[in-house]
């Protein structure tokens, strides 16, 4: 998927956090206290064959934290460069990157979190 390795570079980029350590691509961290995932739909990413390479699909973005107001401070930095277009990250290029809906405040999770999420439409292309 490497539209989403290519998001979650470009928010590494914008000082939302590190891959790797804060920030991770299709699977966080049980344990992980704050941080960002980026994760591709279960359906995976639609392929048009009309427009061979061309890809206009969503990913979401989900931020974890202990506290609701430290998640929603995050998801506000990571909504503070959206929308965007024309963004080479990694081994993408996308044309544009917006989000769909207003940040969604799913219900805390087994370990007490706090999890946020944010479907994002993106149009792009491998580089």
């Amino acid at each position: 998927m490497m539209f989403v390795e290519g998001l979650a570079l470009y928010l590494a980029k914008m000082g939302v956090g590190k891959v790797g350590s804060t920030i991770f691509a299709d699977a966080m961290p049980q344990d992980a206290k704050s941080a960002v995932m980026v994760t591709s739909p279960t359906s995976g990413i639609e392929v048009d064959h009309e427009l061979a390479g061309f890809y206009m699909d969503s990913v979401l973005i989900v931020v974890r934290d202990i506290s609701l107001s430290a998640a929603q401070r995050k998801m506000q930095s990571i909504n503070a460069h959206l929308p965007a277009k024309e963004i080479s990250s990694g081994s993408v290029f996308f044309k544009m990157l917006r989000p769909m809906t207003l940040p969604v405040v799913y219900p805390r999770n087994d370990g007490a979190m706090f999890e946020i999420g944010l479907p994002v439409e993106f149009a792009g292309y491998m580089l």
